[in-house]
């Protein structure tokens, strides 16, 4: 949700619902969706928030949906 980022935040907010995710499980799932196959390390004990990675381990964005992310994050491709 930061300001600097609107496309982002609009992109994440439109897949967060298609999944029934809340960002911080989307970003998550982003990463393990990662071609270099990132381990996520949580650092929390906030029940909540183990929750929200859990959930977004029941998922597997789509190729698309990982680069509808990179690309509103204002990444580019080669």
């Amino acid at each position: 949700d930061n300001p600097k980022f609107p496309e982002l935040n609009k992109a994440m907010d439109e897949l967060c619902e298609k999944y029934g995710i809340t960002k911080t499980g989307l970003a998550i799932a982003w990463i393990q969706r990662h071609p270099a196959k990132i381990q996520s390390v949580l650092g929390t004990t906030n029940v909540d928030r183990v929750t929200q990675v859990a959930d977004a381990m029941k998922i597997e964005i789509s190729r698309q949906d990982w680069y509808a992310i990179y690309l509103a994050a204002g990444n580019t491709l080669p």
